[in-house]
């Protein structure tokens, strides 16, 4: 049976809501954030069980180079940090795993960290990738031309200010070092006021990933 695509969207903004909470690490326990964790690495096997189909069709896009090489390379890198961060995960779990940890490497720790952020901007590729049919629902779904078309001005203006809110998160999170290895001591400081700097947080990193989205999709 096919699965609808509003379960798809709503499964896959939970598990994306998931990936930004296990960043703020230091704002948990480390069992809640192993937890958190755990559910996002459950929701992405059921994205990848429900959308199967996309791999036997990516073969064919593939073998008569329907694909350039950026999206491939996209595609590539995105799955490798899932793979990455899981084995890393494994590694490091002293919580779930009850025979863990394997190692307490401060450089597995620091590949654990990277590729969280490198996941998080691949995502947002991602996303970029697939945004003309997350529009299209939207539109035909939820919208269902209540509002007109949006002038083009006025989405011009609004895609501009979200790239510009991107960018500056990205430089204020300091997203760039965290995902080089880069040490630095630049971390989240949650200790006044940790819910709202949190809420924040979260905004600023939606942000970067609707940036890399928008980027991604008027590159390809």
């Amino acid at each position: 049976m096919k699965t609808p695509f509003s379960v798809k969207l709503i499964l896959d903004c939970f598990g994306l809501a998931l990936l930004i909470s296990s960043l703020a690490y230091y704002w948990q326990t480390n069992v809640f954030h192993e937890v958190v964790g755990f559910a996002f690495m459950a929701l992405v096997l059921c994205h990848n069980i429900i959308n199967r189909k996309w791999y036997t069709s990516s073969a064919t896009r593939i073998s008569s180079q329907r694909w350039g090489s950026i999206r491939l390379l996209s595609h590539a890198v995105l799955i490798l940090m899932v793979i990455l961060l899981l084995i890393t995960s494994i590694l490091l779990s002293r919580s779930i795993n009850l025979i863990g940890p394997f190692t307490n490497d401060f450089s597995i720790k620091q590949w654990h960290q990277a590729s969280a952020y490198w996941l998080l901007l691949m995502i947002g590729v991602h996303i970029g990738r697939n945004f003309p049919k997350i529009k299209g629902y939207l539109r035909s779904k939820i919208w269902k031309g209540k509002f007109g078309e949006t002038p083009k001005f006025l989405s011009l203006g609004l895609w501009l200010t979200i790239v510009c809110i991107g960018a500056y998160a990205f430089a204020q999170l300091d997203i760039k070092n965290k995902a080089l290895m880069v040490q630095t001591m630049n971390f989240w400081d949650f200790t006044n006021q940790s819910m709202s700097f949190f809420a924040l947080a979260f905004v600023l990193v939606l942000a970067i990933m609707k940036m890399t989205a928008l980027i991604s999709h008027y590159l390809k």
